[in-house]
């Protein structure tokens, strides 16, 4: 649905790592039917466009979708 070379890795020290990745779903989501579930939301520009994805290690994951 979308590559993961479309983005980047911008925490790299200490117990953390993570990233966006560029959404390019064909309805605006990473959903299965592509289709947004909800209104988005969050900061505008490029942003609304990105998901985030964040590992706290040992065992935290955050994925943070713009919908």
């Amino acid at each position: 649905m979308t590559p993961y070379t479309s983005g980047e890795n911008d925490l790299f020290d200490g117990p953390y790592l993570g990233g966006y990745m560029d959404d390019h779903g064909a309805g605006g989501s990473l959903t299965i039917s592509g289709r947004r579930a909800g209104p988005r939301w969050g900061p505008a520009g490029e942003d609304q466009n990105r998901v985030y994805f964040y590992t706290i290690f040992p065992n935290l994951l955050l994925s943070l979708h713009p919908d």
